[in-house]
């Protein structure tokens, strides 16, 4: 009897192996399918930028113009226009005004009631 017995747990625990193995398989399969559209969407968008890129050569070949690249951004260009739009300098109504230590005034108040 208690040889059957270890037979019944061998094939339980055979059965749990192979849906162990075939869990595993599948969470690797859905991995790469997500991986698989990822990538092909990705290369989709490259593909409809290059369509557009195209078209916009044939239009300037078919007009006459020139064909001039997308804007390139570049940070220099980005902190300098920034900074420039702070030097404009300061409003005209803008006062200057002494500091005070706004600290020991409160305490006063506080006692002198």
């Amino acid at each position: 009897m208690p040889a059957h017995g270890g037979q019944r747990e061998k094939k339980g625990f055979a059965l749990n192996d192979v849906v162990t193995a075939l869990g595993r398989w599948l969470v690797r399969a859905v991995l790469l399918a997500l991986g698989l559209v990822f990538f092909l969407s990705l290369l989709a968008a490259a593909a409809v930028l290059a369509a557009v890129w195209a078209l916009r050569v044939l239009w300037a070949r078919l007009t006459g113009g020139v064909a001039v690249p997308y804007p390139r951004m570049s940070p220099r260009q980005g902190f300098a226009k920034v900074y420039r739009y702070g030097q404009r300098g300061a409003p005209a109504d803008v006062t200057d005004v002494p500091s005070r230590e706004v600290v020991r005034e409160v305490a006063r108040e506080v006692r002198e009631p």
